[in-house]
């Protein structure tokens, strides 16, 4: 029994390991060259041995960089491929968010991943309901996380997306509150007085 236990409790050791491993090859790769195929690949790998909640969330963060990224590069107005080769992104990195949560609903970082692909997406319009999706996610985050301005911050940006700058600065000024040396939020309210002359 005690050896069975021991090998048990090795092949565990040994799971994690390698996962973090992988994991962290795949965080360097995306980190000094910009490789998202080969992150992404190293990352699945690294899920194939254990399964984490933050490796799914950096999955979806590499699916949104592989938008903005095919976004960038399209020189005419998007035809049926350009929209559904858009969705096809879209529905990778919601999918890596969703998983991310169903292992750890109570993770405010979770919720924040998929709040992050709505707004997104939202600039976009190919998707209905991508406001909803990430505005509902990021409201979740705030209950899991009340005193993070990062979220309030995050909600604001959402709102400038949707183009409803009132609403934008209330969560901004709610976030400065909270740091009032909250620099991203002050140049974003900076902007956007600036914007209003």
């Amino acid at each position: 029994l005690l050896v069975i236990t021991n090998i048990s409790a090795g092949y565990l050791v040994y799971k994690k390991f390698n996962a973090n491993y992988l994991f962290q090859n795949g965080v360097y790769v995306l980190n000094s060259n910009g490789d998202l195929d080969k992150s992404e690949s190293l990352i699945k790998n690294a899920i194939g041995f254990d399964e984490q909640d933050f490796f799914y969330r950096t999955l979806s963060d590499i699916d949104i960089l592989k938008l903005r990224k095919f976004v960038g590069e399209q020189k005419t107005p998007a035809d049926k491929a350009v929209v559904s080769k858009l969705q096809e992104f879209i529905v990778a990195a919601s999918t890596n968010a969703r998983k991310s949560i169903d292992l750890n609903k109570e993770g405010y970082e979770n919720w924040m991943s998929l709040g992050k692909v709505g707004e997104a997406v939202v600039p976009l319009k190919v998707v209905d309901g991508a406001y909803q999706l990430a505005n509902d996610s990021y409201n979740q985050a705030l209950k899991l996380n009340p005193k993070n301005p990062m979220i309030l911050f995050s909600l604001a940006r959402l709102e400038v997306s949707n183009n409803d700058v009132k609403k934008a600065k209330e969560y901004l000024t709610s976030a400065i509150a909270m740091k009032s040396n909250f620099t991203s939020a002050l140049f974003l309210m900076s902007q956007i007085e600036a914007s209003e002359g």
